[in-house]
């Protein structure tokens, strides 16, 4: 990314003002290898902490990933993120979090269509994005959110569906871009359990 690779992660927290969460430091990041800035296919990331530290908080967890190939074309999902809360705007120091309704794959490839001057989508929406919007257009992803997560929670257990990648504006009536992580799960897992741990 332009503004350069993240250093720390910061589990449990929901405030970036709380002296009392630790900070993890990351080891290393790993983009995807046909991901090219600025980009938005491929859109994707690992990133390895220094160490594994057990949970000490009730904000802090492990998420599943999403293995199915899609969800709903209604369902709801929630995005989290400290980022701006306006166009423009002064990001949060809290963490926000908004309930969006998955778009249809149809109806977002009409709202962006290919484009050969388009600096994120020349080719158009792909399989591997969902496209997701606040029916009432009072809330989305905004500057500073990109690398959050999309989330559909399923009997109280959240699983990442997405991540967040980019969007025209800011609850701007334009459905917001997120990585669609289905379609990245044997690149995961080709990173995380690498054959020779099968060996």
């Amino acid at each position: 990314q332009s503004s350069g690779l993240p250093s720390v992660v910061r589990a449990g927290g929901i405030s970036l003002a709380d002296p009392n969460v630790q900070n993890i430091e990351i080891a290393e990041c790993i983009e995807h290898h046909d991901y090219e800035y600025p980009s938005s296919y491929n859109d994707i990331a690992l990133v390895k902490l220094a160490e594994y530290r057990i949970p000490t908080s009730k904000f802090e967890g492990a998420a599943c990933l999403w293995t199915p190939d899609r969800i709903g074309d209604t369902d709801n999902a929630i995005v989290l993120g400290y980022g701006h809360t306006s166009f423009a705007g002064i990001a949060s120091e809290d963490l926000l979090k908004a309930t969006l309704k998955v778009y249809t794959q149809s109806q977002c490839e009409q709202d962006y269509p290919p484009d050969e001057l388009s600096r994120n989508l020349r080719n158009g929406i792909s399989k591997d994005f969902i496209c997701a919007i606040d029916p009432e257009n009072l809330r989305d992803t905004c500057q500073g959110d990109s690398g959050g997560p999309l989330v559909k929670v399923i009997l109280e257990k959240p699983y990442i569906v997405g991540v967040t990648s980019f969007g025209v504006g800011c609850a701007s009536g334009m459905p917001g871009i997120y990585t669609r992580v289905s379609e990245y799960i044997s690149w995961i897992e080709e990173i995380i359990w690498p054959d020779e741990r099968w060996a």
